[in-house]
């Protein structure tokens, strides 16, 4: 799946070319995640780890419950960044919602 990141929103997330941007992409692409709806109509998701096989983080494009976000809550988690880069293929027509 191509996610087009040109119009894309989450550009700023992934401009510094870090391993965690292109982690996040690739968990984009791996397309193994979960989906929960709450009853207000808010989306969050599982988004798999990448280094333990079967854990999954529960994560919104807000937070995530990774060891990353809890340690480093002023960055952006690569889950996190990859729920924006989904919801916003998703906007876009990219990727089926």
């Amino acid at each position: 799946m191509a996610v087009s990141l040109t119009t894309c929103e989450c550009e700023a997330c992934l401009s510094d070319g870090t391993a965690r941007a292109a982690k996040s992409i690739d968990l984009v692409v791996a397309d193994r995640w979960k989906f929960f709806r709450a009853t207000d109509g808010s989306m969050s998701y599982g988004v798999p780890s990448v280094r333990k096989p079967g854990r999954f983080y529960r994560t919104s494009t807000e937070g995530c419950t990774c060891h990353d976000m809890r340690f480093r809550p002023w960055l952006l988690c690569k889950h996190v960044i990859a729920v924006r880069l989904y919801e916003q293929a998703v906007k876009e027509g990219v990727i089926p919602a």
